[in-house]
């Protein structure tokens, strides 16, 4: 489900999309199925940035960053960080995101991601 949610995404059906996603959150929560869970919550949060959803783009990354450190996934965890930050600096809370981005940037280095890291920091400078 996860899959078609892309495609409609792609498509420009953003209800379709997130009937999808919120379809295959359901199955990947009974299944216990964490991975597939991160990667919905992840494409939720960006369809409801898409459409200016601002709360539910930040409660979707916020699960995410919940699941991932919960699975000691430093690199999902910063990842996603980065995503809410964004999220946040769009919406007036600049505080927050560079808070968050301090927290991202040593996962970041601790997991070794040079790309990630340069990401980090050009979104530090934006903030």
């Amino acid at each position: 489900m996860g899959s078609l949610g892309l495609v409609a995404t792609q498509k420009g059906d953003e209800a379709l999309a997130e009937r999808c996603y919120q379809e295959s959150l359901e199955l990947a929560t009974a299944r216990g199925d964490v991975t597939t869970q991160i990667s919905t919550y992840t494409n939720l949060g960006n369809l409801y940035v898409e459409l200016g959803q601002v709360e539910k783009a930040i409660h979707a990354f916020e699960r995410v960053i919940e699941m991932s450190r919960e699975k000691v996934d430093r690199y999902g965890a910063a990842v996603a960080q980065a995503n809410l930050a964004g999220v946040l600096m769009k919406s007036g809370q600049a505080e927050r995101a560079l808070a968050l981005l301090e927290e991202a940037q040593r996962f970041a280095v601790e997991s070794q991601s040079q790309g990630l890291k340069w990401n980090i920091a050009w979104l530090q400078g934006k903030a």
